[in-house]
């Protein structure tokens, strides 16, 4: 039997010519000792900690314990310098329905996907 044509298929929103992901990204503010800042959260139901990036925690100045994190993903295992935060809250935009984050993490970095699915993209 002749080994048969494998075809790749890419989602594409509606109208675009390149592929988009759909990420669960909000817009919350994040508080520490009376200070806040509006900044997105990405909703990552794989990961299993809770990270922010390091000039987001400056802005708030908040300074954590240093640590060394091992971060691993599907194809690697990286050791990362990090802080180690406590009492980070995240609320919605009108400062309502509180969440004390449990221990928090900086990175200098986050990846994220260039593609990822805007306001203007869904319209």
């Amino acid at each position: 039997m002749p080994i048969q044509k494998v075809e790749e298929n890419i989602c594409n929103a509606v109208g675009t010519e390149e592929s988009v992901s759909a990420h669960p990204i909000v817009l919350v503010k994040l508080k520490s000792e009376g200070r806040e800042v509006l900044t997105y959260a990405m909703l990552n139901a794989c990961s299993t900690r809770l990270f922010v990036l390091s000039d987001i925690t400056a802005m708030l100045k908040v300074n954590g314990m240093e640590t060394r994190l091992m971060v691993k993903t599907i194809d690697s295992a990286k050791l990362h310098n990090s802080k180690v935060l406590n009492g980070l809250v995240v609320t919605d935009l009108n400062g309502d329905h509180p969440v004390q984050l449990l221990k928090t993490f900086t990175k200098e970095h986050l990846s994220m996907p260039k593609n990822i699915l805007t306001h203007d993209l869904a319209h």
